[in-house]
């Protein structure tokens, strides 16, 4: 009995699934943008601007952002955010690290590269090239991190770390049984239209995914989102960095024909773009069993008040308001949408879907 107790203490301490992962994530954002506020509330207060000497210009890349009277507020706000929060968001990447059975050292690492990127935008004597490249390099990281943590799933069984967090292990024997009658439920299901579990696991991958286009489950929609959102990126620097000169020539300028094709190529674009990502959502609430109508409805209130927001109808006392209204209906989205599992089993739009990474 002692040993089983000196193997159950790590499940809760040591090892996180994704699910919890991206919960905490979410309420660590959460705290971060309450305490952003009231830091900034506080600045504001002790006219701390005009007591410290804060950096004008952001370096990122080859660009240098200028910052205004409430950039500089901001980056002063986020300092003491950042102190406050770094801790537990290290905590919960380690643990999810161990949950796939590495260690946390890219973590505690990535956490000093911000560390050492602040303290050394304060240092005049820092090259503000190689300070704007080297965040870019901890942008990246962090994606790569993000994508390691949030995507794929942790190692079935015990590892280093701790025993499995959910006993999958018994459920991973499950289906040993399950797969030796083949031939029966593939000639009921033939006539029904729809695939039992036995045929689905003995089609190939390209059938199954064909029969499975009306479901997805968290980690390919996780996939397909954030390989949307790298490809923008892609697209966004290529496009900079090859009209960059015309614009400086000033032979692309507002009003031109040149960017008139631009301004609506780009909007061709951001609609495809924007449709594809609603549709996986869609996609995504059928996994849940939910029609997914809730999806559109959320998208375009968000959209509506940021519309409202940059055409600066919102009076000043309701900005607020409408931040904390875009954040109220982000949160819905990144729950429904990130954290709570698909059906298990089929439900009405079609049987259970494969995970991006199966083991």
């Amino acid at each position: 009995m002692s040993e089983d107790v000196a193997i159950e203490k790590p499940v809760k301490q040591r090892r996180i699934g994704r699910r919890r992962f991206w919960l905490w994530l979410i309420l660590i954002s959460i705290a971060g943008a309450v305490l952003h506020y009231v830091f900034t509330n506080i600045v504001v207060r002790l006219d701390l601007l005009n007591q410290v000497d804060v950096p004008g210009t952001l370096p990122y890349g080859p660009w240098s952002i200028a910052l205004p009277p409430a950039g500089k507020i901001a980056l002063l706000a986020a300092i003491p955010t950042f102190v406050l929060l770094a801790l537990p968001n290290m905590a919960i990447d380690i643990r999810r690290r161990h949950d796939r059975g590495g260690s946390g050292f890219i973590a505690v690492v990535f956490t000093l590269l911000i560390v050492a990127g602040m303290v050394c935008l304060w240092v005049p004597a820092v090259p503000r090239a190689a300070l704007g490249w080297s965040f870019v390099g901890i942008a990246v990281i962090g994606a790569l991190l993000l994508l390691n943590l949030g995507l794929f799933p942790g190692k079935r069984g015990a590892n280093k770390y701790g025993p499995d967090r959910h006993g999958l292990v018994a459920k991973a024997e499950e289906p040993a049984p399950v797969a030796q009658p083949v031939a029966a439920p593939v000639v009921a299901s033939s006539v029904t239209g729809s695939l039992a579990p036995a045929e689905r696991e003995a089609k190939p991958r390209r059938a199954r995914d064909a029969a499975l286009e009306d479901r997805l489950p968290r980690s390919r929609f996780m996939g397909y989102f954030v390989g949307t959102l790298l490809l923008a990126a892609v697209l966004g620097g290529v496009g900079y960095f090859a009209l960059s000169p015309a614009f400086k020539a000033g032979a692309i300028a507002p009003g031109t024909p040149p960017m008139m094709v631009i301004a609506v190529l780009g909007g061709i674009l951001a609609i495809l773009a924007i449709g594809f990502l609603v549709d996986l959502a869609i996609r995504r609430r059928h996994d849940r069993g939910a029609a997914g109508h809730d999806v559109p409805v959320v998208i375009v209130a968000m959209g509506a008040v940021v519309a409202v927001m940059v055409l600066g109808l919102v009076p000043p006392d309701y900005a607020i308001a409408a931040q904390g209204a875009l954040g109220v209906l982000g949160v819905y989205l990144a729950v429904v949408l990130l954290i709570l599992p698909g059906t298990r089993g089929p439900n009405r739009y079609g049987p259970q879907p494969a995970p991006l990474y199966a083991h």
